[in-house]
């Protein structure tokens, strides 16, 4: 099957045949696929697909479709700019960990996002076979013909009233047969169903082939759930989370096999916020505490703030919010009312509501119309900032420390 990929923004639209790419079979496998998610990740129209606000990278069969953030829908920015500012965001959300791994070697090898995700989870697995599989124990029963471990009278009854000379033990065993490597070897055997490259098919072989071969199982949130890590384990993780993406979002299509839908979609607004969160917190002071909080303002309904930050005593809100803001009059008030929430239940100094800049929108501050006896509370204060992250001479602004002094100067003012 022909490897093809195709790159459109967030709440885009594609038809079948346009582009030509996209055709009557991927459309009826995103259907069906939508269906089974009901209707999370995009509208289904007239023989077409109606993005949402989810951005990532969806494989159906041999056709890639990636999904970029865009955060001015009215320009026409080249493709490749939010490609490398999504992979940035992922990288700084902590979304992609990539600190064992050689970017400038996956960079040569990895097409698309969803190529990177392999490249990331094959490397960490060949880790692993390097420093050697762990070993745990677990319990098993088996009819033997010795008596070993704890006789088990009702099955030996059952099992063996005939074949007197066997036993129905339990026991403990210490192997490599545990619930981690059996996440990793049906990651394996799922990417190797996939419409990808030879040298990754070649890759997976070989894992395949030094890999334990292990007992099938049915992926659930249950099971990644229960995962426990020890300190010996801990250097499973990041290929367990990155099989747990592979394994809860592939749809495999038992009907004709050739259509197999692997999504690993993220809501662009929760990923804009732990991006703005995560450059603050690398990049905070010792003076200065970034973290999150929640408080509870009526029976079981909570207040939930994006960001907090404590200063020299004093408190700041960040809201953030991917949209597109061109004037003033496009910020919704229901946003600012919000705000003005955050502020009184936590006393804050103020509060500020951060959006992608689009253009020449200028960032601002201003107070909150006094209350009716005429006073003003120090903590009425809203504050817009609107965060640059391209313009046309630099391309996508990916720099840590310029974004958190912008964030320092205007954000962190007294008012």
């Amino acid at each position: 099957m022909k490897k093809t990929t195709i790159q459109v923004f967030e709440h885009d639209k594609i038809w079948i045949e346009n582009p030509k790419e996209f055709t009557q079979e991927h459309f009826e496998s995103l259907l069906k696929f939508n269906e089974n998610h009901k209707f999370k990740y995009f509208d289904i129209g007239h023989k077409s697909v109606k993005f949402k606000h989810y951005v990532g990278v969806l494989r159906v069969g041999g056709l890639t479709i990636e999904i970029l953030p865009k955060a001015d829908k009215n320009s026409n920015e080249d493709k490749s700019k939010w490609q490398k500012f999504l992979l940035h965001m992922l990288r700084t959300a902590g979304t992609v960990r990539t600190e064992s791994i050689s970017m400038a070697n996956l960079n040569l090898q990895s097409d698309n996002l969803l190529d990177l995700y392999f490249d990331l989870f094959l490397s960490e697995v060949e880790n692993l076979l390097h420093d050697g599989l762990i070993k745990r124990y677990r319990r098993v029963a088996e009819n033997l013909p010795v008596l070993k471990g704890k006789l088990n009278f009702a099955k030996q009854i059952s099992q063996n009233y005939v074949h007197q000379e066997r036993f129905y033990t339990e026991h403990s065993t210490f192997d490599l047969e545990h619930d981690l490597h059996k996440i990793l070897y049906k990651a394996l055997t799922v990417l190797q169903h996939m419409n990808t490259s030879e040298s990754r098919r070649n890759r997976i072989a070989a894992l395949k082939t030094d890999f334990p071969e292990m007992p099938d199982i049915v992926p659930t949130e249950d099971l990644f759930d229960n995962l426990r890590y020890t300190r010996k384990t801990e250097k499973y993780r990041n290929a367990a989370n990155i099989a747990k993406l592979i394994l809860l979002n592939y749809s495999p299509d038992i009907r004709t096999g050739r259509s197999d839908i692997l999504a690993i979609l993220f809501d662009m607004n929760l990923l804009w916020q732990d991006f703005i969160y995560a450059l603050l917190r690398k990049n905070a002071k010792d003076d200065m505490r970034v973290f999150k909080d929640s408080t509870k303002f009526w029976k079981n309904h909570y207040l939930l703030p994006d960001i907090v930050i404590e200063k020299d005593k004093k408190t700041y809100i960040i809201d953030t919010k991917w949209k597109s803001i061109r004037s003033e009059s496009d910020i919704s008030i229901q946003d600012i009312r919000q705000i003005f929430a955050y502020n009184e239940y936590w006393n804050a100094e103020k509060g500020i509501l951060l959006y992608p800049k689009i253009g020449q929108t200028e960032s601002f501050s201003e107070k909150f119309a006094p209350n009716k006896d005429d006073s003003v509370k120090e903590n009425h204060a809203l504050g817009i900032f609107y965060l640059e992250i391209s313009n046309k001479n630099e391309g996508i602004n990916d720099s840590v420390t310029s974004v958190f002094r912008f964030l320092e100067k205007t954000v962190l003012q007294h008012t």
